[in-house]
């Protein structure tokens, strides 16, 4: 565990300036507790030299910015939050995060299509139908420090509305935030609809991507179609 008291930071100097005087280590100590608080602490750094290590506390005292050469890192916490104990969600940047600001997982590979105005019934083949093969897995706790959107490109019939959205298997209903909607009827010039953030529920879930659709004027034959779905992770 890094030292990063007072006390801490003295054994650092007392190491430091044995190896640069021919002082003991008695003879530091009676310095330093005779020095400044401000000749201790040079402005709100603290340095773990034997874990090659340099914190730097902001205004109000708090730790806010890591460099762990030890292990490589680099680390910026919230205001507020002390670097060296705050879980990742209250941080700004950490080098251990993916360097692209946004990833996105594709959870379709071929066209997918229905004619049912529910999210996971069909009349004629029942539960489970075929969009379940879709299905994927994610757990919230990897996700807290990103941002989850869903968008595909989807397309309806004329004069109806097709509806796609992330289906959670266990809670057997959409994810909160990921549905998502367009009348359009041609995939070329359609392009991709993107939902607002989706909040992922807690711990490992299986999901999968539905379709429906709305207000089909009649059993014209017309089929809602979704060509390709994908996860999108932000870091904003």
């Amino acid at each position: 565990m890094i030292d990063y008291t007072q006390s801490g930071f003295n054994s650092f100097l007392i190491r430091e300036r044995e190896e640069k005087t021919k002082l003991s280590s008695s003879d530091i100590e009676a310095l330093l507790e005779d020095a400044s608080i401000d000749d201790r602490k040079i402005q709100g750094t603290m340095i773990d030299g034997a874990n090659q290590r340099i914190c730097l506390s902001d205004k109000t005292g708090t730790p806010r910015i890591l460099l762990d050469g030890n292990k490589g890192i680099i680390k910026v916490s919230r205001a507020g939050y002390n670097v060296t104990t705050t879980p990742d969600e209250n941080l700004l940047l950490s080098s251990d995060f993916p360097l692209a600001k946004e990833q996105q997982m594709c959870v379709t590979v071929q066209q997918r299509w229905t004619d049912t105005n529910q999210w996971d019934y069909r009349p004629d083949y029942g539960k489970p139908y075929w969009m379940r093969e879709t299905q994927f897995k994610l757990d919230s706790d990897d996700w807290k420090v990103m941002k989850v959107y869903f968008e595909a490109v989807i397309t309806s019939g004329p004069g109806y509305t097709c509806e796609a959205c992330i289906y959670d298997d266990l809670a057997d209903a959409p994810l909160a935030g990921s549905v998502i909607s367009t009348t359009a009827t041609d995939a070329t010039t359609a392009g991709a609809t993107r939902s607002s953030e989706v909040t992922l529920n807690s711990g490992e879930r299986a999901y999968w991507v539905s379709l429906r659709e709305q207000g089909r004027p009649s059993e014209s034959g017309y089929y809602v179609n979704c060509y390709i779905a994908r996860i999108v992770f932000r870091r904003d």
